[in-house]
């Protein structure tokens, strides 16, 4: 007869609970229901941070969401309206829905860093527009232009309209800068229709709409077929932006109720090396009457190796706010798990 000694006792406790552990996920249909279970409570905590942004104190939080796990979405109509960063956002969304997993920042050239698209300043622009674009077929038309030099940046034209059939995914970019009116090249109602090749000279350039914001919206964005079922806008990253309008803020959220779609006003990133999450006053009236407010006031934690400039971000950055809106708007669901996140 064996007699256990209080000295081994409680080795001999853990081996029978082992042994009691294995032969359970000897089943593999245990095993799977165990690892489910608790995928799913990570997931789902990971992700509600960003339901509750003033409970996150570190970047080391955010960078656990498993954002690489999403589940492709089904039946998106999102706009984005607003400056590069709106743009770069919208870029990894595109790229997420065309290839089926997200953006990296090894992969060269990068459709969310427009430093590593080769050429001089006067035609780089041109030439990420062209990359990307090429990258995005045959699902993205782009009304893109952009005069050489940075002094004419205001007489950008950059509308990118991107369809994915098999899921029903529409996004839509549409640039805006500083108080400068928002332009097109093209008709509402030829958007997603094959335009050639694109404009790479000014003598072949012609814009057809100028238009400020309330503009844009009544006369072209309630027009488009599909028409958005939610706009994201944001314009913060240029000083001499119109949106601290309270006015102005008012009659945007009321052309979009008007038509029909969803607002969700996107406050602005934070610089890098900054270490601020204040959310300026015009922000936070805005966040007030817009039907959501994807408040990336959290940017103030991230590190600067998470940054490619003063202002724009590494791929995984855009992922994430990426992961934050659909978050947002209850469309973010996780691979084999069954786990939707509901706003």
């Amino acid at each position: 007869m064996m007699v256990l000694r209080s000295s081994n006792y409680k080795q001999v406790l853990a081996l029978v609970c082992a042994l009691a552990a294995v032969a359970w996920f000897a089943d593999s249909e245990g095993m799977f229901e165990f690892a489910k279970t608790i995928w799913r409570r990570t997931a789902l905590k990971e992700t509600a941070l960003f339901h509750n942004i003033d409970a996150i104190q570190s970047f080391e939080e955010i960078e656990k969401i498993p954002y690489q796990d999403a589940l492709m979405p089904r039946n998106l109509n999102i706009l984005f309206f607003g400056d590069s960063v709106t743009r770069y956002q919208y870029l990894d969304l595109a790229y997420f829905l065309s290839q089926g997993k997200w953006n990296n920042r090894s992969e060269r050239p990068n459709i969310v860093m427009e430093l590593t698209h080769n050429g001089p300043l006067s035609s780089r622009f041109n030439n990420f527009f062209a990359n990307t674009n090429a990258f995005l077929k045959p699902y993205e038309q782009c009304d893109c232009y952009r005069p050489g030099g940075l002094r004419q940046v205001k007489m950008v034209t950059e509308n990118r309209y991107f369809y994915e059939e098999e899921n029903n995914n529409t996004l839509t970019f549409m640039v805006k800068f500083e108080d400068w009116p928002w332009t097109s090249s093209w008709d509402v109602s030829t958007v997603y229709e094959d335009h050639g090749d694109m404009v790479t000279d000014m003598s072949e350039w012609k814009q057809i709409h100028k238009y400020n914001w309330v503009e844009a919206i009544e006369k072209f964005i309630c027009k488009l077929e599909p028409k958005p079922s939610v706009m994201v806008f944001n314009a913060g990253l240029w000083a001499g932006h119109d949106l601290r309008n309270t006015t102005l803020q008012k009659d945007i959220i009321r052309s979009l109720k008007e038509c029909g779609i969803t607002s969700v006003y996107k406050t602005t990133t934070k610089e890098m090396e900054a270490e601020d999450r204040e959310l300026a006053e015009y922000e936070s009236q805005l966040c007030s009457i817009a039907d959501y407010c994807m408040d990336l006031t959290w940017t103030g934690l991230v590190p600067a190796g998470y940054y490619t400039d003063k202002f724009h971000f590494q791929p995984e950055m855009y992922s994430l706010f990426n992961m934050q809106l659909l978050s947002l708007l209850g469309e973010l669901e996780f691979q084999d798990m069954n786990v939707k996140v509901t706003k």
